[in-house]
């Protein structure tokens, strides 16, 4: 037997061991790395360089199996509410902008934005690109929207 023999047979043993013994070599590898952070970092940065392919084959299979995933991430990080909160709001406007009232189909984007108060962080409501436009632009001053639709109002009174 020569030595490239030996080395496949050694092979197919050890990764025969590790697929009967999974619970150990998981207890060896998160020991390891907990105990070799700054190690592990570094590999793991390495790895990342030289593997550029192979990590977005990762991403594309991850967003694939998890297509909610980055969008439940950041209604708990920035609003603090689930994507299932998410879609009970959406379903309980019946799909509307609480705004405006257009349906999530006729809007930008085809989706409506979580409004809520920048003091606070209380939500208000889902709205469409344009309405939450317009808040902005009026900084959720209530003053400044009452003197709009005065204006509106107030046929005739041109300048």
């Amino acid at each position: 037997m020569n030595d490239s023999e030996k080395y496949k047979k050694q092979l197919a043993a050890s990764l025969r061991w590790k697929d009967r013994n999974k619970e150990k070599v998981k207890a060896y590898r998160d020991k390891w790395t907990t105990e070799n952070k700054e190690i592990k970092l570094k590999l793991t940065k390495e790895w990342k360089l030289k593997n550029p392919d192979a990590i977005i084959k990762h991403r594309k299979k991850f967003e694939q199996e998890n297509p909610d995933y980055h969008k439940d991430k950041h209604l708990r990080g920035v609003y603090g509410i689930t994507l299932e909160q998410y879609n009970s709001i959406l379903e309980f406007q019946e799909y509307r902008c609480c705004v405006c009232g257009k349906h999530e189909s006729e809007v930008p984007r085809k989706r409506l934005y979580v409004d809520h108060c920048h003091k606070s962080g209380d939500i208000r409501g889902l709205i469409c690109a344009h309405c939450n436009t317009a808040l902005g632009m009026v900084k959720d001053d209530v003053e400044i929207l009452y003197r709009l639709a005065q204006t509106l109002y107030e046929e005739g009174n041109y300048l």
